[in-house]
């Protein structure tokens, strides 16, 4: 487990883009239990942020164990970026679902990074004075 996701090159590769697509800091140490510790303090919550990480985090481990099936079984391989891109592709699809997103700087660049129409932020005319209270599927 430690080597397929954490330590192979090939998804060290693919990890490091997608945590700076969430603008999230690598973990010093990388192996399961301490990715799985670090990523619990940083994908609990309701905000937009968070949630990304988590369907970032999904996505990758999913596209990553896809990538070794297909290697071993189908004899058929890919290049990180294109691993990288069916992730960015799959976020970006959940993440259309969403409406009423605060527009603060992180959230932009989120939603810059993964190239994620910019239309689930909240129309700030029609909403002033009003909380955002999370966001909606």
């Amino acid at each position: 487990m430690n080597h397929l996701f954490f330590e192979c090159p090939f998804t060290k590769s693919v990890w490091s883009k997608v945590l700076e697509f969430n603008i999230c800091p690598i973990p010093a140490t990388c192996n399961w239990d301490s990715i799985a510790s670090w990523a619990l303090g940083r994908t609990k919550g309701r905000q937009f942020h968070r949630w990304m990480r988590r369907v970032g985090l999904a996505a990758t481990i999913y596209h990553c164990w896809r990538e070794r099936n297909n290697r071993i079984f189908r004899h058929v391989a890919t290049s990180p970026f294109q691993v990288v891109d069916h992730i960015a592709f799959d976020v970006a699809k959940k993440a259309a679902f969403c409406w009423n997103i605060s527009d603060t700087p992180t959230n932009r660049a989120i939603v810059e990074n993964w190239e994620i129409d910019e239309s689930i932020f909240i129309n700030n005319c029609s909403l002033a004075g009003s909380r955002e209270s999370g966001f909606r599927f």
